[in-house]
């Protein structure tokens, strides 16, 4: 009986594990809104394209924007070629839902 419960104890504490991590990376276009979600697609340095959504994330002004001109809500500044700095988790369909976005660097005029 105590071997059972330490197995089902382990199965349901790898099942419920889900990465999470803070990645920087650029928009490469402007947020996507599709049914309940809020999606924008980031560009790492290394090139890659990771889609995270945003819907039930903090968005932020980093400290390094600091008295840059900016839109006075950070959802505003949110289009491509933003810089921003993601906090998130990866669920177990491998979808990215992050609980903050820093947005480090604002466009390209």
């Amino acid at each position: 009986m105590k071997r059972l419960l330490a197995a089902t104890i382990i199965c349901f504490s790898i099942a419920s594990f889900a990465a999470s991590g803070t990645f920087r990376g650029t928009l490469v276009g402007d947020p996507v809104n599709q049914d309940s979600h809020h999606w924008v697609y980031l560009q790492s340095p290394n090139g890659s394209i990771r889609r995270v959504e945003i819907s039930r994330a903090e968005l932020v002004y980093a400290d390094e924007i600091g008295r840059q001109r900016h839109p006075a809500k950070a959802s505003d500044a949110l289009q491509k070629g933003t810089g921003v700095r993601v906090t998130a988790s990866q669920d177990e369909s491998g979808e990215w839902a992050a609980t903050r976005v820093e947005i480090v660097q604002m466009p390209p005029k």
